[in-house]
């Protein structure tokens, strides 16, 4: 009994110091600049200024909309290709198959600036700079190895003999895929859709590097900061809780099934 009080004790000091400034941001989202200077950012205001909020969606409405096309397209992609990529690499017996999964693996522990220059390069040989079209390609390829890693090990637990019993009864391969796969692979199609949307929502990097005037959300934010809203503060936690929002949706909305689809993946993996 009292390990479990200390137990909870840590988890309340842990959340308490985690919750604090998402809580000091709220509170500066809601007073005017005067009350920034002269209240604890502690503390709310006696009447909430709302208009930060809609001064924040204005100027970060285009942005928001990249975001939204950018995510919500890498995410699908990324859920199809990966899914189907990685049936065949563990469902069809090829030779070069662990050839395969190894050069995936390596993918995976390539860090990104290895190949910045060349990415930057290539988009732009293609016309594709400054374009939504060039954040969608670069989050689906370099997202794709650790999509394909986590559909491979999930498709790995699934028995070969239920597909062999569905193509004894005339299955073809594309059924055995959307009838019997991908009904049982619910949980990892779960956490690889969270874990792609939130990625590429919360990514500054490609922003930054790869668009001048179609920004995504957090790039458009951060432009904010050195522009007409550099010292209003108010203005700058406002934008910040909008754009962290459609996230934490996401979160509410499938957080159960999230952790369903990682405590499958841990116990197949034990």
């Amino acid at each position: 009994m009292k390990v479990n009080l200390f137990l909870y004790a840590i988890a309340l000091f842990l959340a308490f110091f985690y919750l604090l400034p998402i809580w000091s941001c709220f509170t500066a989202s809601v007073k005017t600049v005067e009350e920034l200077s002269t209240t604890s950012p502690l503390f709310l205001p006696w009447r909430f200024n709302l208009e930060n909020y809609i001064v924040a969606y204005n100027a970060l409405k285009e942005g928001f909309l990249v975001s939204v096309a950018v995510s919500t397209a890498t995410t699908i992609l990324s859920l199809f290709f990966g899914s189907v990529c990685a049936f065949t690499l563990t469902k069809f017996k090829f030779k070069w198959n662990p050839y395969i999964l190894g050069l995936i693996g390596l993918g995976v522990l390539m860090p990104f600036n290895a190949y910045l220059i060349p990415t930057v390069l290539v988009i732009s040989a293609m016309g594709l700079y400054d374009t939504i079209f060039a954040l969608i390609v670069v989050h689906f390829a370099f997202g794709l190895p650790t999509t394909l890693v986590l559909f491979t090990s999930y498709y790995l637990s699934i028995p070969d003999t239920l597909i062999e019993a569905a193509k004894l009864d005339g299955a073809s391969d594309w059924k055995v895929f959307s009838s019997i796969i991908s009904p049982l692979s619910g949980p990892i199609y779960v956490v690889v859709a969270v874990l792609r949307f939130t990625f590429t929502w919360n990514d500054l990097f490609y922003g930054l590097i790869l668009t001048k005037q179609n920004r995504p959300i957090m790039t458009a934010l951060a432009g904010l900061k050195g522009g007409e809203y550099a010292f209003a503060w108010n203005y700058l936690m406002a934008g910040t809780l909008l754009a962290v929002l459609p996230v934490l949706i996401v979160y509410i909305l499938l957080g159960k099934y999230l952790i369903r689809g990682y405590m499958s993946e841990i116990t197949k993996v034990q």
